[in-house]
C-alpha cells in the first residue's frame, strides 16, 4: 500500500472534524477538507484523497485520545462535534445525543447567559476571556465545576468555536490525596522510629547500612526526577516493516543523532538495527495489533554510538479506511537513568537480604520484625516515587499559573494592578503571610517599599521614605540579582541595627522564614519582591524558581506601565503648552486693542492737566483718570509679556550681577520677617536676555514668595550651571538637551497642591482674595521666560514650600555693558515737518495735537495709501515719518520702504502696542530701528520724536510709560 507520511510539525492550530468510525457525523465536508489541507500540501493529485483520509484519521486519533473534553459549535451555538472525553465528563453515551443541540444544554442556569454572551462576542471578532471556569450540567441534571479553554476558527468561510474542558474536581481530589499520603507516611515513620531503638547494636548497623543505601536510592531518584522534568518527549510514525515515516528532533537526540533526517537515513530496519533483544519489535507489533494501543513498553535499544539505553514507548495503530493497520505512531522517552536506579535499588536490596540471611541464627527473634520494617520501607519508597510524580504535575500547574499571571500583566495599566496580580500569584504558589514589593532607583542607589500585604490586608505605604540599598535580604537580592532564601529570618531581623517599620499591627520578628526575588529586565534590576512566612524552613528551591519567573514578568510589566505613564505625562505637557499658547494669542490681541485706547486716555488726561491750575477742582478727577489709565497700561504690558508679544532688547548678561543689583530692592519688598539668601555659582555661564525683563521675573517671584509666607520664612535665590541630557529632555518635551544657566527662586511658604500648580501660569488665575491680586504676576514671568527661549518649572508641596526653576540657554559672547536707567522725561519742542500715519483716529488726533502744541508741522494719514498720496502732493520737506506698525492693507514697514525712494534721508519712528514680524523677529527688535511703544504720554512722544530727529536714538532703547 502506498502510504504518505503526515508531518507532525505541520499540525493545524485549530481543527474541526468528526469521524464516522467513532459514530460521529461531520459538520460539513468543508471542515474535513480544511483541517486536512495542511497535511497534504505539496502532494501530487493522485495522492490527495488517500492523504486526506490519513490526515483525518491522524486528527481523529488526537481528539479521541485527549483526556480533555473537546466540543465544537457553529456561530449559532449548535454543537457540531464532541469527543469521547466530553461525553464521559457530562454523562452522555453517544455523540448523537448532543449533535445539533444548543450549547446552553450543557451549562448551568446561572452561567447560561454569560456563556452565550461570550459566544456572541467571539463570533463578532471580539476578545472575551479565553480561559475561565463554569458549572457544567450533566445528562442526569447534576452540576460539576469545569475549566474551559476557548478558541475561534474560520473554516471554509464559516466561524466555529472550539472548547476544551477539564474536570477541576479531579485535580482537587488529587491534591487532597497527596496531603493524606504525606501525613500517613510521616505518622508511620514516627511510629517505627521508636520501635527501632530496641534493636541491638548489630541490627542498628544493618539499619544504618540500609539507610545509606536508601540515601543512594533517593539521590538516584532525585537525579531521575530532574532528568524527567526537563525532558521533551520523542514522537514518531513508522511503517509495519520498520521504516520511519516521521520523527521529531527530540527522538533523534535520544537515539544520538543530530537531526531526524540523519536518523531516518541511517535507521532503515527497526527490527534488526534498533532493539537489543531479539523479537522485541515483533512483541511490540503483536501487542498493538491485539489491543490497538500500547502503553509503557520498555526496551533496551542501540544508540548511534553503539551504547545501549532504555526507552519507554506509548503507541497506537495507524489504520486505513478499511480499518487495516498500515503503521504505528507513538511517543518515546529515555528511561535509562530510572532503569539504572532500579538496578541499583535491586542490587542494594539483594545485598541487604544476603546479609540478613547470613545472620539469621543470631537474629532469629528480630528477623520477622526486620522483614516487616523492610516491607514498610519499600512501601514508603513507592510512596516517594508517587510523590515525585505528583511534583511533576504540580510543576505543570505552576506553568498554568504563570501563563495566567502573564495574561493579567499584559492588560495592566497601573502599578497597583501589577502588584495585586503578583500578590495573587504568590499566595497561590508559595507560603505567604506577608508580601512586600520594592522599587529600586539605580541612579541614587535607593529603594522604596511601594506595596505591602500582611494578614490579608493591604498597607498604606505612602509615608515610607526612600532608603539606601543596604546589606539586608532585599539589598543583597538587588545587588546580586539572585533569589535569596533565609529560613532564619527572625534571627536576622533581631540582630539588624536598621529596621524599616511597615504597618502598625504586625510584629515583623514573628516571621521565621523569608524569600526575596529581584525583579530584572534585560539584566537590569528594577526592584524586588520579598515574601515572609511564620513557618520555619518554609522555603525551598522550587519556590525560588516560581518567584524568579513571576518577579521578572512583573518587572517587564512595571517597565511598560512606567513607559506608558511617561508618554501620558508628555501628552499632558503638550496639551498644557498648546492651551497656554492659545490663551497667549487671545491675551496679545486684547492688549493690542487696549493700548490704542489707553494711549488716548492717558494722553488727553496729560494734555488736560497742562491747562488746569493746581487748585482747579477738576484736576484731582483727571489725575485719577490718568492713574487708572497707567494701571491699565501696566496690565496690558503684563498681558503682552505673557503672550510673548512685547519687544525685548536682549543683552549678554552675567546673571549673578543682576541678582546682586536687586538685593536691596528685594529686601525692602519682602520685609524683615523673611530671610533672603543668595547662593550664586562662582563661574556662572552667560545668558542673552533683556535685563529689565529678568529683573521683572525676579521681582514677581519675590512678591509671590512674600505672599506665600505671611508669618515669615526664608527666600532663597540660587544660580547654577546645568547640562540637560537626552533623558531629562525626553521627559520634558518643551526642553532641548544642552547647556543652561538655572535661576531658582524658592520659599518655605504654604506651598501648592497639584491642581493649583497646573494653572498658576494662566492669566488672571489667582488664589488670593478678590481685589488682592490681578493673577498676572506668574503669567508675566512665564511669557518673559518663554520669549527668552527658556523654560520654567515649578516644584511645590503643601506645607513645605515652593521652588521655581528657570533654565536659560548658555550664550558664549561677551557681557554687554548695562545702559543707564532712563531719567524723567520732559517735553521737547521742534519746528520740523512730521508725517503721522495711524489708522486709529483717536490716537492719530492725540498725536497730531501733541506735536502741533510742541511747534511741529504735522501731516496726517489714516493708512499707507493715504500717506503715499499725501507725499506725492506735498512739495515741502518731510523731516520724520511717524507710523503705526500694524495697519490694514499696508503695514508701517512696507510704507517706510516705499517712502525711502522719495525721502532716502528721512528717519522713521515706528509706534505700536503689539509686535509682529514687520520690525520685530521673535520679540527681538531689529538693530537700528527706532520704536515707540504704546501707550505713551505726550512728553514721551515729543521726547522720542526729538531724539530721533537729533540722531540720538542709535541704541534704539525702548521708551515706556512712566508714572
Amino acid at each position: 500500500m502506498n502510504m504518505q507520511a503526515i508531518p507532525l510539525n505541520n499540525e493545524p492550530d485549530e481543527i474541526d472534524a468528526s469521524y464516522r468510525n467513532f459514530g460521529l457525523e461531520a459538520a460539513s465536508d468543508e471542515l474535513t477538507s480544511a483541517v486536512a489541507e495542511p497535511a497534504i500540501e505539496g502532494l501530487g493529485q493522485t495522492d490527495t484523497n488517500q492523504t486526506l483520509t490519513h490526515s483525518a484519521e491522524w486528527l481523529k486519533t488526537i481528539f479521541e485520545v485527549s483526556r480533555d473534553g473537546i466540543l465544537v459549535e457553529d456561530h449559532n451555538g449548535r454543537i457540531v462535534y464532541v469527543n469521547q472525553s466530553y461525553l464521559l465528563i457530562l454523562g452522555y453515551d453517544q455523540p448523537q445525543e448532543l449533535l445539533g443541540k444548543h450549547i446552553s444544554l450543557l451549562t448551568s442556569d446561572e452561567d447560561k447567559e454569560r456563556m452565550t454572551e461570550f459566544g456572541r462576542r467571539r463570533v463578532r471578532g471580539e476578545l472575551p476571556p479565553s480561559v475561565y471556569e463554569f458549572k457544567g450540567q450533566r445528562k442526569d441534571g447534576t452540576l460539576l465545576n469545569l475549566e474551559a479553554s476557548i478558541s475561534t476558527s474560520t473554516i471554509a468561510g464559516k466561524t466555529y468555536i472550539i472548547t476544551a474542558v477539564r474536570n477541576i474536581a479531579e485535580r482537587n481530589q488529587a491534591e487532597a490525596a497527596l496531603r493524606a499520603a504525606h501525613d500517613e507516611l510521616e505518622a508511620r515513620v514516627a511510629e517505627r522510629t521508636a520501635e527501632l531503638s530496641q534493636i541491638n547494636r548489630f541490627l542498628q548497623e544493618q539499619i544504618k547500612e540500609r539507610a545509606r543505601i536508601n540515601e543512594a536510592l533517593r539521590q538516584a531518584e532525585q537525579k531521575y526526577h530532574l532528568i524527567f522534568e526537563n525532558a521533551v518527549t520523542g514522537i514518531y510514525q513508522t511503517t509495519l516493516d520498520g521504516h520511519y515515516l516521521a520523527a521529531n528532533p527530540m527522538l533523534a537526540r535520544i537515539i544520538g543523532y543530530d537531526s531526524p533526517a540523519e536518523m531516518m537515513e541511517s535507521v532503515k530496519d527497526l527490527y534488526r538495527q534498533f532493539y537489543v533483544e531479539e523479537g522485541r519489535r515483533e512483541e511490540f507489533a503483536r501487542r498493538v495489533s491485539e489491543n490497538g494501543v500500547l502503553t509503557a513498553f520498555e526496551s533496551p535499544v542501540y544508540r548511534r554510538d553503539g551504547r545501549v539505553i532504555w526507552i519507554s514507548e506509548h503507541a497506537l495503530a495507524l489504520r486505513d479506511v478499511d480499518d487495516k493497520i498500515v503503521g504505528y505512531q507513538g511517543t518515546t522517552i529515555d528511561i535509562t537513568d530510572r532503569k539504572r536506579a532500579e538496578e541499583a535499588l535491586q542490587k542494594a536490596h539483594d545485598e541487604l537480604e544476603a546479609r540478613v540471611a547470613e545472620r539469621t541464627i543470631e537474629l532469629s527473634q528480630a528477623n520477622a520484625y526486620l522483614k516487616q520494617q523492610i516491607s514498610k520501607r519499600e512501601r514508603a519508597e513507592e510512596a516517594l516515587r508517587e510523590a515525585n510524580q505528583r511534583a511533576i504535575v504540580e510543576y505543570d500547574h505552576l506553568l498554568d499559573r504563570i501563563a495566567s499571571f502573564a495574561q493579567t500583566l499584559g492588560t495592566a495599566r497601573d502599578l497597583n494592578m501589577i502588584f495585586r496580580a503578583l500578590r495573587d500569584f504568590t499566595l497561590a504558589s508559595v507560603p505567604s503571610d506577608a508580601i512586600l514589593v520594592t522599587l529600586y532607583d539605580q541612579e541614587s542607589n535607593t529603594r522604596k517599599v511601594v506595596y505591602g500585604w500582611i494578614d490579608n490586608a493591604e498597607l498604606d505605604l505612602s509615608e515610607l521614605p526612600l532608603v539606601p540599598v543596604g546589606d539586608g535580604l532585599a539589598g543583597q537580592a538587588i545587588k546580586s540579582g539572585e533569589v535569596l532564601i533565609n529560613n532564619e529570618f527572625k534571627k536576622q531581623v533581631e540582630e539588624s541595627k536598621v529596621k524599616i517599620p511597615i504597618g502598625t499591627d504586625m510584629d515583623v520578628s514573628a516571621s521565621l522564614s523569608a524569600l526575596t526575588a529581584p525583579m530584572t529586565v534585560m539584566g537590569r534590576t528594577v526592584g524586588c519582591v520579598e515574601i515572609q512566612s511564620r513557618e520555619s524552613d518554609a522555603y525551598e528551591s522550587g519556590h525560588a524558581t516560581a518567584m524568579r519567573m513571576a518577579a521578572n514578568l512583573a518587572a517587564n510589566a512595571i517597565e511598560n506601565v512606567q513607559l506608558y505613564e511617561r508618554e501620558r505625562e508628555k501628552e499632558e505637557q503638550l496639551r498644557q503648552s498648546q492651551k497656554m499658547e492659545a490663551v497667549g494669542q487671545l491675551a496679545g490681541g486684547i492688549a493690542h486693542d487696549f493700548n490704542n485706547l489707553l494711549t488716548v486716555i492717558t494722553g488727553y488726561s496729560d494734555l488736560m492737566l497742562r491747562g488746569l491750575r493746581l487748585n482747579d477742582p477738576l484736576r484731582q478727577k483727571i489725575e485719577q483718570v490718568k492713574k487708572a489709565g497707567e494701571r491699565a497700561a501696566s496690565l496690558t504690558r503684563q498681558l503682552l509679556a505673557f503672550s510673548r508679544k512685547q519687544v525685548l532688547q536682549p543683552k549678554v548678561l552675567a546673571l549673578n550681577e543682576v541678582v546682586a543689583d536687586m538685593d536691596k530692592m528685594l529686601r525692602r519688598l519682602i520685609g524683615e520677617d523673611i530671610d533672603l539668601m543668595t547662593i550664586l555659582e562662582p563661574s556662572l555661564w552667560q545668558v542673552k536676555a533683556d535685563p529689565g525683563q529678568i529683573e521683572q521675573v525676579i521681582m514677581n517671584l519675590g512678591v509671590n514668595a512674600h505672599d506665600a509666607m505671611p508669618k515669615g520664612g526664608k527666600l532663597t535665590i540660587q544660580t547654577e550651571n546645568i547640562v540637560i541630557d537626552e533623558t531629562y529632555a525626553a521627559r520634558h518635551m518643551t526642553v532641548k538637551p544642552g547647556r543652561y544657566v538655572m535661576l531658582a527662586v524658592s520659599d518655605t511658604g504654604t506651598g501648592m497642591d497639584t491642581t493649583t500648580q497646573k494653572r498658576i501660569f494662566e492669566p488672571f488665575y489667582t488664589t488670593k482674595d478678590q481685589g488682592k491680586g490681578t493673577g498676572l504676576g506668574l503669567s508675566t514671568v512665564y511669557g518673559i521666560v518663554k520669549q527668552s527661549n527658556g523654560s520654567i518649572w515649578v516644584y511645590s508641596e503643601v506645607g513645605l514650600g515652593t521652588a521655581f526653576k528657570i533654565y536659560l540657554p548658555q550664550f558664549a559672547d561677551e557681557v554687554t555693558e548695562s545702559a543707564p536707567r532712563a531719567l524723567a522725561i520732559e517735553a521737547s519742542q521742534g519746528t520740523e515737518t512730521v508725517l503721522l500715519v495711524e489708522d486709529d483716529e483717536t490716537v492719530r488726533e492725540l498725536a497730531r495735537e501733541t506735536l502741533e502744541m510742541s511747534g511741529y508741522h504735522v501731516l496726517t494719514a489714516a493708512n499707507g495709501d493715504a500717506a503715499l498720496s499725501c507725499c506725492e502732493h506735498y512739495e515741502g520737506q518731510i523731516h520724520l515719518i511717524l507710523t503705526d506698525v500694524v495697519m490694514p492693507q499696508m503695514s508701517g514697514r512696507e510704507l517706510a520702504e516705499r517712502l525711502t525712494v522719495l525721502y532716502p534721508e528721512t528717519p522713521v519712528l515706528y509706534m505700536s502696542g503689539y509686535t509682529d514680524d514687520a520690525i520685530v523677529h521673535h520679540g527681538i527688535l531689529e538693530e537700528g530701528v527706532a520704536f515707540l511703544e504704546k501707550p505713551f504720554t505726550p512728553n514721551i512722544l515729543t521726547h522720542k520724536v526729538r531724539t530721533v530727529l537729533d540722531g540720538r536714538d542709535s541704541e534704539t532703547r525702548r521708551t515706556t510709560l512712566r508714572r
